[in-house]
């Protein structure tokens, strides 16, 4: 099944840092809920992040929310399809994954007596980005994580590297 993709275009004078803070960029992908749906919407994040310019480290983080968050709908959610949604706003990325599966009680690894190999995958996702929201309903679940991007090009924030410079005294001009 072929995956639609939006994008806003980027004009070529636009550097790294001005592309992924400018707010508007748009991804969307729905796939049938299956395993190998989640390797391709790895491959469409990691696509999508570097046609977009995003930090190498933004890139791995994104790889593994969507791989964790589309691998529950497939394990976990009995849905037929999975819809992913990439979008940048002011300097965070947000990723939203939907799915039109029960959950039975809210608690997806009560339906499983081994919780040796289930159940920390939303816990890690929601270590490694700022924010995370699960919504379930009767119709189906949403999980929305949101990945905070660099800095740099925020005017009146210093990069995690100026800050570093100005705690160890190599400069005194930063703000």
């Amino acid at each position: 099944m072929s995956s639609p993709q939006f994008s806003v275009a980027l004009t070529p004078a636009e550097t790294s840092e001005e592309i992924h803070h400018r707010p508007g960029r748009v991804s969307v992908a729905v796939v049938p809920s299956l395993p190998a749906s989640v390797s391709h919407l790895r491959r469409l994040v990691r696509q999508e992040a570097r046609r977009w310019l995003l930090p190498e480290d933004v890139e791995e983080t994104l790889q593994l929310v969507v791989s964790e968050l589309a691998g529950n709908v497939v394990l976990h959610s009995a849905s037929p399809y999975i819809a992913l949604l990439l979008r940048t706003e002011a300097g965070v990325l947000i990723v939203k994954v939907r799915d039109g599966g029960r959950w039975g009680d809210g608690s997806p690894s009560t339906a499983r007596e081994d919780d040796d190999c289930y159940g920390r995958g939303l816990l890690l996702v929601d270590a490694m980005v700022a924010r995370l929201q699960v919504v379930r309903t009767g119709t189906g679940s949403e999980v929305v994580a949101e990945i905070d991007m660099p800095t740099a090009a925020v005017p009146g924030r210093r990069t995690a590297e100026q800050r570093l410079e100005v705690q160890v005294g190599r400069t005194s001009e930063l703000p």
